[in-house]
């Protein structure tokens, strides 16, 4: 299910408590409250680390909601905000929904320039048409190597992409999107940019994996493909990713 029509999901429900509401009163039955839905005030994409449901996204994604929800393959569920990052842009959801497949980070990671990747927001990975033939959609940018905790890349994936994974070829995970750049300048995180702009900044998987290990959460790294021969990275990526709702 597709994050619009997770959205619609809710409103339809609360419709019907309204109108189940309406029908008891009328037959005299009391009636004590009818609770309105939950106002989406952002969202986000995050993906499974492991398979006790937890999930890392961007951490500006979950700043300031009152309540966080995740969102796939037509079923929802509530998150628990765990760690925080303290210098960098991300953080790690509790939550009762089990994935089928978790996210295998890349052991060890020797990027270049040209390096095919692939990384996009949940919602666009559910509607893809051509998800299995799709092994890449971006390439690391000459600036990299800039920073050890950060990748620039280039890359087309806009709004919603935020906590979005970021695969090499091989499917395991090597970055985690956190923001969008200037497309031309100096590849500077933090600063924001329009949704015409074709680069994004990943928190490196180093750096994640180092996050996690404070945070006391299990992941799983591993030096072999993830990949079918043939298989894209956009299915892989899809079966790992959710949307993360802030209310």
């Amino acid at each position: 299910m597709s994050l619009r029509r997770g959205v619609r999901t809710i409103v339809t429900v609360a419709a019907l408590l309204v109108t189940g509401g309406a029908m008891a009163a009328e037959t005299g039955e009391q009636v004590a409250s009818v609770v309105a839905p939950p106002v989406v005030t952002k969202w986000g994409t995050g993906f499974f680390v492991n398979q006790a449901g937890d999930v890392v996204t961007a951490r500006h994604v979950i700043e300031g909601c009152n309540a966080v929800s995740l969102i796939k393959d037509g079923r929802s569920a509530p998150a628990l905000v765990g760690n925080l990052g303290g210098s960098f842009d991300i953080a790690v959801l509790h939550s009762p929904m089990k994935p089928s497949v978790a996210a295998v980070f890349a052991r060890t990671t020797s990027l270049e320039r040209g390096d095919p990747v692939f990384a996009e927001s949940y919602p666009v990975l559910r509607r893809m048409p051509d998800a299995a033939a799709t092994l890449y959609n971006g390439f690391v940018h000459a600036a990299a190597t800039a920073n050890a905790d950060h990748i620039a890349i280039s890359s087309q994936a806009g709004h919603g992409s935020s906590g979005s994974p970021v695969l090499d070829e091989d499917g395991l995970v090597i970055g985690l999107i956190d923001e969008r750049v200037a497309a031309y300048g100096a590849m500077t995180v933090g600063a924001r940019a329009s949704s015409a702009d074709n680069f994004v900044v990943a928190l490196s998987g180093k750096a994640i994996k180092s996050f996690l290990v404070a945070s006391g959460v299990a992941f799983e790294e591993s030096a072999e493909a993830q990949l079918a021969p043939l298989e894209g990275d956009a299915v892989r990526a899809a079966a790992i990713s959710v949307a993360v709702i802030c209310h």
